[in-house]
């Protein structure tokens, strides 16, 4: 039997028009993390805040790419220190990364997206955005298959992430031909 990880996850979503403001809030809340974690990691501003022109939950993701022989355990106790709270369940769909969210329970400002420096994960986390980036025409796209998943289940956070996969999948696709440095 499958059991959705999402169940229960529901809170209100909305798309905000892009502002040069989410990158001065990662910048703010990377040097954060950086105090905070005393590792050798990479931190990197990922998902659609990291985007520029494109509609976006206005919940700034980030990207921590570990490397070898870090121990998530230590880092768990940082970040809830920091006030972030770990979500387990979204392991069962995201087996390779490690998932905290900070902010309130219906107002989520931040997530955390914990992967190996040297995963597939780290990789396409940052080709998705570099692609966005350079390419309109997969940023219209993509905007476009956000705003119609929202309108379906804009209080679904799982149903707005199935309404909306399969065309980034088709981009990710695409973005992982670049020769992208990471």
């Amino acid at each position: 039997m499958h059991i959705d990880p999402y169940i229960g996850v529901n809170r209100h979503l909305y798309l905000s028009n892009y502002t040069p403001k989410w990158r001065l809030l990662f910048e703010r809340e990377k040097l954060k993390l950086q105090k905070t974690i005393e590792c050798v990691c990479s931190i990197e501003h990922i998902g659609s805040t990291a985007v520029v022109n494109i509609m976006a939950k206005p919940t700034i993701d980030i990207a921590i790419g570990l490397g070898k022989g870090i121990n998530i355990k230590i880092l768990k106790q940082s970040f809830e220190t920091k006030g972030y709270v770990y979500e387990d369940r979204l392991r069962k769909v995201l087996p390779n990364r490690h998932f905290f969210w900070a902010g309130t329970k219906e107002n989520h400002t931040f997530h955390l997206h914990v992967v190996s420096r040297n995963g597939n994960d780290w990789k396409d986390m940052i080709y998705m955005r570099n692609y966005l980036n350079i390419a309109m025409d997969a940023r219209i796209e993509y905007e476009k298959s956000k705003v119609e998943s929202m309108k379906m289940c804009a209080n679904n956070v799982g149903r707005y992430v199935k309404g909306k996969e399969i065309t980034y999948k088709k981009l990710l696709k695409i973005a992982q031909n670049y020769n992208w440095p990471v």
